[in-house]
């Protein structure tokens, strides 16, 4: 089992191939868009033409692109230098003033 950090340091060898572009955060926050769209079009397929049922072999490609969803969010974390626990930390802090105040629903990041 990898934690989180370690995961993160690692991604950073396997980003050499970045393209040069104006800026670091675009390739990572584009990817992470992709990534994104191919996970749910899978999703979106299963129910389309299996109702719904997941097979080993589906649920095995899902990993795969939550793993690319991952590699992509973590390459935007480094880039804009934050360490994935405390962007996890961080959040866990949201959701947690969110529900001592009664404000899970609704929109807004600081509601």
């Amino acid at each position: 089992m990898t934690d989180i950090d370690n995961y993160q340091a690692e991604t950073v060898g396997n980003r050499l191939y970045f393209p040069k572009l104006d800026h670091e955060i675009i390739y990572p926050a584009l990817g992470l868009s992709g990534e994104v769209g191919e996970f749910q079009e899978k999703i979106k397929k299963i129910f389309r033409d299996k109702s719904g049922q997941f097979s080993p072999q589906d649920r095995e490609s899902l990993k795969l692109e939550l793993g690319d969803i991952m590699w992509n969010l973590v390459s935007c974390a480094e880039t804009l230098g934050f360490k994935m626990s405390e962007v996890l930390e961080a959040n866990l802090e949201k959701c947690a003033s969110r529900r001592e105040r009664g404000k899970v629903q609704g929109e807004g990041d600081h509601r």
